[in-house]
């Protein structure tokens, strides 16, 4: 796992803000915006695709979590098991 830095509010601390700063309403319609359709077309690739499939287009499009996460990890996102993980890697680097 990468380092960060995790910044936590209460919500009745938020509240004021989002009434009166309409860039930090509008940010944070977009970041959770953004958080919706991640979470959208994680769930829609589950839905659609094979677990060979769905390792194939992390390779393709987030190529970055194969250096980030462990195989434990990506196969757990990935809706997979370890074990069936390291076959499918085995059969495609073959």
């Amino acid at each position: 796992m990468t380092p960060c830095k995790l910044l936590k509010a209460a919500r009745p601390d938020c509240l004021p803000l989002f009434e009166t700063n309409i860039d930090f309403n509008q940010a944070a319609f977009r970041f959770f915006q953004d958080l919706y359709l991640q979470e959208e077309e994680h769930a829609e690739m589950l839905r659609r695709l094979s677990a060979e499939d769905r390792y194939r287009y992390v390779v393709e499009h987030k190529p970055h979590l194969l250096q980030r996460v462990s195989l434990t990890q990506l196969a757990s996102w990935l809706g997979t098991s370890r074990e069936s993980l390291s076959r499918i890697r085995a059969r495609i680097n073959s």
